[in-house]
C-alpha cells in the first residue's frame, strides 16, 4: 500500500487519513476526488471553519451575561471534535474548550449561588402578596413574582429542587384558595339575584292591586328591604335598580301626570309640560278653546316657550328610556315602542338641540330591541343556553355580537362609500340612503356598547 504524507495525515489507497492524536487512533476522513492536492486544501479549510466556529463560541461566551446556557453548545462541540473531518492540529483546540467548560462551570456556580439568594427572596416577597387582603391586587402582586421567578435561572442543585417545589405549593394553594372564594362569592350574587328578582316580580304581581289597603305599605317594605340585600355585582345592580325605580314608579305616578313625569316619590321629576296629543295616548289638550297641533298649523312656527316646553317632555321621555333600555324583557320593548309613539306626537323642539336628543332617543330604543334580540339570538343558537352558568353566557353572547359586528360594520362601510360617490358626483342627495346610514350607524354604535357592557360584566363575574 502506498502511503503518502501530507499536513496532520497521510493518503493511502486514495483515501486520506487524519494521523492519531491524544486518546484518538488514525482515522479516515475522506477520499481523494478530482486531485490529492484539492482534496488535501478542502480539509485544511474544513479545519479552519471549525476553528473559526470555536472562535466565535468563545466570543459569544465573553460577552453575554448568562454564560451558562453556552455549556451544552460547548460540551456538544467539544464531544465532536474526535470524529470531526477535518486536517489540521486539534489538541490545542481540545485545550481551549477544556479551559472554557471550567470556567463556565465556575460562572455558573456564581449564577446557581446568585439565583438562591433571589430567588429565596422571592419567596419572601411571594409571603408578602399572600397575605394581601384583597384578592386582585394580591393577584397582580403573585403573578409578578411568578414571572420574576421563571425568569430567574437555577438555584444550586443540592436546594433548587427544595424551592421550585415550595414556591409552586404556594402557588397552587393561592389559585385554588382564590377560585373558592371567587366560587363562593358567585354563588352569593345569585342567591341576592335572585331575592331582587323576586322584588321585582312581587312589584309586577301588586299592580292590579295598586288601590288596594296595604299595597303601598308593601311597596315601601320592598324598597327598604331592598338596600339590606348585600352586595351585588356592578352591571347587575345597575340592571336591577333600574328594574325597581321603573316598577315601583308606577304605583308613585301621579294620576294627572303625564308619560315621564314622576313624584319625587321612586323616580325622577321632571318640569311639567304640555301632555302629548290625544292621537297618541297622551291626552291631548282640551278641544274647547285650544290651539290645533302644529301639524294642523303648517304655517305657523312653534314659539320659543312651546320648543322648550316639548324639550323639556322629550328628556323625560330619555329618562325612562334609558331605564326601560337596560331591562331586556319584551315588557320593556313594548313599553319603548309605546314611549316612540308619544315621541312621535310631541312636536319640534329648539334646532340647537333637536338632532342631540332624537339620536340619543332611537339609540336606547334600538338598545332595548337589540338586548332581548341578542338574548333570543343566545337561545336559538345553543339549546343548551339556559343551562349555562353567567360567565358562560356571557362569553357565548359575547362571540355572537362580534359576528354581528362584522356584518353591520361593513354594511355601514358601504353606505359610507355609496354616500361619499354621491357626493363627489355632486348628485341630488338621496334621503332615503342617508337615513339608511343613520340606521346602520346607530345598529354598529349600539352592539358595541353591548359588547363593551358583556365585557365589563366578564371582569365582575
Amino acid at each position: 500500500m502506498e502511503r503518502r504524507d501530507i499536513p496532520f495525515g497521510y493518503i493511502a489507497d486514495e483515501k486520506v487519513y487524519l494521523s492519531a492524536y491524544m486518546e484518538f487512533s488514525d482515522r479516515q476522513i475522506g477520499e481523494v476526488k478530482e486531485s490529492e492536492e484539492k482534496t488535501i486544501q478542502y480539509f485544511l479549510d474544513r479545519f479552519q471553519h471549525l476553528v473559526q466556529k470555536i472562535d466565535e463560541l468563545e466570543k459569544a461566551i465573553n460577552e453575554s451575561e448568562n454564560k451558562g446556557s453556552y455549556l451544552m453548545k460547548l460540551l456538544h462541540m467539544k464531544e465532536s471534535l474526535g470524529n470531526y473531518d477535518g486536517l489540521g492540529d486539534y489538541h490545542p483546540l481540545f485545550e481551549r474548550l477544556t479551559v472554557l467548560e471550567e470556567d463556565l462551570n465556575v460562572a455558573i456556580a456564581k449564577n446557581r449561588e446568585r439565583n438562591s439568594e433571589i430567588k429565596t427572596a422571592l419567596l419572601e416577597e411571594l409571603d408578602q402578596a399572600l397575605a394581601e387582603s384583597d384578592w386582585r391586587e394580591a393577584t397582580d402582586k403573585v403573578l409578578d413574582v411568578k414571572d420574576r421567578w421563571i425568569k430567574t435561572g437555577n438555584a444550586k442543585k443540592e436546594i433548587n429542587a427544595e424551592l421550585d417545589l415550595s414556591f409552586q405549593t404556594k402557588l397552587t394553594d393561592f389559585f385554588d384558595r382564590k377560585q373558592v372564594y371567587f366560587e363562593d362569592r358567585r354563588k352569593a350574587f345569585d342567591v341576592r339575584i335572585q331575592k331582587c328578582e323576586d322584588y321585582i316580580n312581587e312589584l309586577k304581581s301588586l299592580k292590579p292591586k295598586k288601590a288596594e289597603p296595604g299595597t303601598i305599605d308593601r311597596v315601601r317594605e320592598i324598597q327598604r328591604e331592598w338596600r339590606n340585600v348585600g352586595e351585588l355585582p356592578a352591571r347587575e345592580k345597575r340592571r336591577l335598580d333600574k328594574d325597581l325605580r321603573y316598577h315601583t314608579n308606577y304605583f308613585f305616578r301621579r294620576p294627572d301626570a303625564p308619560t315621564g313625569s314622576f313624584q319625587s316619590r321612586g323616580g325622577f321629576q321632571g318640569r311639567s309640560g304640555p301632555p302629548a296629543r290625544t292621537m297618541y295616548g297622551g291626552g291631548g289638550r282640551p278641544q274647547d278653546g285650544a290651539r290645533p297641533a302644529y301639524s294642523a298649523r303648517p304655517n305657523v312656527m312653534p314659539s320659543p316657550e312651546e320648543l322648550e316646553s316639548n324639550l323639556v317632555r322629550k328628556v323625560a321621555l330619555i329618562q325612562e328610556a334609558e331605564t326601560l333600555a337596560d331591562l331586556g324583557t319584551r315588557e320593556s320593548v313594548d313599553e319603548l315602542r309605546k314611549l316612540q309613539q308619544i315621541w312621535k306626537g310631541i312636536g319640534m323642539v329648539p334646532k340647537e338641540r333637536a338632532k342631540e336628543v332624537t339620536e340619543h332617543f332611537l339609540i336606547l330604543c334600538d338598545r332595548g330591541q337589540e338586548r332581548i334580540f341578542l338574548e333570543n339570538l343566545a337561545a336559538n343558537k345553543d339549546p343548551e343556553y339556559t343551562k349555562k352558568n353567567n360567565r358562560e353566557k356571557t362569553r357565548f353572547k359575547m362571540k355572537l355580537i362580534r359576528d354581528l359586528l362584522v356584518r353591520d360594520e361593513q354594511d355601514l362601510q358601504t353606505y359610507q362609500e355609496n354616500l361619499d360617490r354621491l357626493n363627489a358626483t355632486k348628485q341630488a342627495f338621496d334621503k332615503m340612503l342617508h337615513n339608511k346610514y343613520l340606521n346602520q350607524k346607530r345598529k354598529v354604535i349600539v352592539k358595541r356598547q353591548l359588547l363593551q357592557e358583556l365585557k365589563v360584566s366578564l371582569d365582575q363575574i
